[in-house]
């Protein structure tokens, strides 16, 4: 679990690098994202930070 507190705490750093701005995936990106986390499931929900994990989902149902 050492090693998602690391990824977490290194996206704040560069989220608040980008001034808080809302994020836009692009589509391929939208599709690393599921590839990587999708497997996760439950666990995912605690993990993602770049997004809500209700958008997640909703990129997984397709709307």
């Amino acid at each position: 679990m050492a090693q998602v507190q690391y990824l977490k705490a290194e996206n704040e750093i560069l989220r608040s690098r980008i001034g808080g701005k809302k994020f836009h995936a692009t589509v391929e990106e939208k599709r690393n994202l599921i590839k990587y986390g999708f497997p996760l499931e439950p666990a995912i929900k605690e993990m993602i930070s770049l997004v809500t994990p209700q958008t997640f989902f909703s990129w997984i149902c397709g709307t």
